[in-house]
């Protein structure tokens, strides 16, 4: 969808790529340069990147990934093709993924002010640039991959020595306490939180409950407030609908306490919109600024389950976990840009989910004797699917009997870029 201002961010967005492809051009005209081939790779990725930069929400997190990614490539090859190194692919692939993912959500956060989303980015891009880095450190200085001789090995490999060891000693110098827990919070939450249910999961925020938007104890790093939430569930409300924006850190979705529409406890707090009889937009403050050594975002939700609850989650990079099991949700719809996200869907009823990831990990969990259709659409990415529970029918299309008529079903779209989708 674009953006009320989408005219004018596409006119500056455009009148920055024509001025850098202009120079580019001037540039490689003055030294001679011939990219040859490769320019029809890195066309498209920049166009797809200006793109990005036009859409909202987690579709252009995914384009400025896409975009990102395809750009790297191509300039790689590039690269390649002039100097014959081929084989470099050993180590280049680190600067594709996770350095273009990385690259694309930090511009892309920086843009929309998303701070977490950019804190992510920036993570997985240094870390990209890390593992070149070394790979290029060991293949071509130690082994001489691709015989690389003269001054190119004696300056280039021991600067990257210099400049790594460097970056270690920032990271380890750098102020700690992004990574210390609440009281009586054991941090990110495994997969094995789905064989026992949602009842856990409700149960810990029983005791934490309190008025909506109570501030908790301050604990962590800076900024790491503690937030709770309750909100009742209505009478009169027949169904409801409740959306999670949510940018980097941690998020876990679960049941609510009963009587209750949202409950639960935000780390780094939450701004709630209340958009209409049990229609709920949870997202997170805007903390624009480039801190690094404070304590992310961490969400505990809790949804009502006495009444059918229509769920949307917009994710930027972030560890998701959704037990819906206990949960009646007719509609799931996910956009996520680089996120793991992990959901146990809803035993009982029909769940239509409309899931769609850029360079994201989507794992999805059927009940045992709930049946299930699955449609795949994902462009470059990898989809595996239970077969056994769940035969394929055609390409891109897997059911199980009774997809059509049983009680309990859940009918699955898939759609995305590179990421990877696992069913069972």
């Amino acid at each position: 969808m674009l953006s009320e201002q989408a005219p004018h961010r596409l006119a500056i967005v455009l009148g920055l790529a024509l001025i850098l492809v202009g120079a580019g051009l001037l540039l490689g005209w003055t030294v001679e340069i011939d990219i040859g081939w490769p320019a029809w790779i890195i066309g498209p990725g920049l166009v797809i990147f200006v793109l990005a930069f036009v859409v909202r929400g987690s579709a252009g997190a995914g384009l400025a990934v896409a975009g990102s990614v395809v750009t790297a490539v191509g300039v790689i090859l590039a690269i390649q093709e002039v100097t014959d190194t081929w084989a470099s692919w050993a180590y280049a692939w680190a600067l594709v993924a996770p350095g273009a993912v990385g690259a694309g959500l930090l511009l892309y956060g920086l843009w929309t002010r998303d701070h977490e989303m950019a804190r992510g980015g920036f993570g997985a891009m240094v870390a990209g640039l890390v593992i070149f880095g070394l790979g290029f450190a060991f293949f071509e200085g130690v082994i001489g991959l691709n015989d690389l001789s003269g001054p190119v090995a004696d300056l280039i490999v021991p600067a990257c020595l210099v400049g790594l060891g460097a970056l270690l000693i920032l990271v380890a110098l750098r102020p700690r306490g992004a990574g210390a827990a609440r009281p009586g919070h054991g941090g990110p939450s495994s997969g094995a939180a789905f064989t026992a249910g949602s009842a856990g999961m409700a149960g810990a925020r029983t005791s934490g409950a309190g008025p909506a938007g109570r501030q908790g104890a301050v604990a962590g790093g800076p900024g790491a407030r503690f937030e709770t939430l309750d909100l009742p569930l209505d009478a009169g409300v027949a169904e409801a609908t409740v959306e999670v924006s949510f940018g980097a850190g941690r998020l876990e979705v679960g049941q609510a306490v009963a009587g209750r529409l949202v409950d639960g406890e935000y780390g780094g707090g939450v701004i709630v919109q209340q958009k209409g009889a049990g229609h709920v937009r949870l997202s997170p403050p805007n903390r624009w600024d480039l801190r690094f050594d404070r304590a992310p975002f961490d969400w505990d939700v809790g949804l009502a389950t006495e009444i059918p609850v229509r769920l949307a989650l917009e994710i930027g990079a972030a560890d998701v976990i959704a037990d819906l099991g206990a949960l009646r949700v007719p509609e799931l719809r996910i956009r996520s840009g680089a996120a793991q996200v992990r959901v146990l869907l809803p035993r009982a009823g029909l769940t239509r989910v409309d899931a769609e990831g850029g360079a994201a990990s989507l794992s999805f969990a059927i009940a045992p004797g709930v049946a299930a259709r699955i449609r795949s659409n994902m462009a470059l990415g990898s989809v595996a699917v239970d077969e056994a529970r769940f035969p394929r029918q055609a390409p891109g299309l897997w059911a199980s009997a009774g997809a059509d008529t049983a009680t309990d079903r859940v009918e699955l779209e898939l759609r995305g870029g590179l990421g990877s989708v696992s069913v069972g």
